[in-house]
């Protein structure tokens, strides 16, 4: 009889922080405006989203300042699941399950 050692391993994209999330996204899901709120983030922050095909709908460059939160209009967009991804200044990436009713 042979013994089986499990590996535990952890999955990883490339450029996405395993951290934990300093970006949220509410409401959510959301029936139209939302609010995007990244305490940590303050220049020259790009936003993306993404349909669920990986499809990029939308891709700006916000300066949060002071307030750190910011509204996406997702009127726009068909009911739906979409994903907010958002990278800092330096490169690192958090991505956001959103939900469009």
């Amino acid at each position: 009889m042979s013994a089986v050692v499990a590996h535990p391993y952890k999955l990883a994209t490339p450029g996405i922080s395993n951290a934990p999330s300093t970006v949220s996204v509410y409401p959510n899901p959301t029936t139209g405006i939302v609010r995007l709120s990244a305490p940590s983030l303050k220049t020259n922050t790009t936003i993306t989203i993404c349909d669920i095909m990986g499809r990029t709908l939308l891709a700006a460059q916000y300066n949060f300042g002071a307030s750190a939160t910011t509204t996406i209009d997702m009127n726009i967009f068909a009911a739906g699941i979409y994903f907010v991804k958002v990278v800092s200044e330096s490169g690192s990436a958090q991505v956001v399950k959103l939900v469009k009713e």
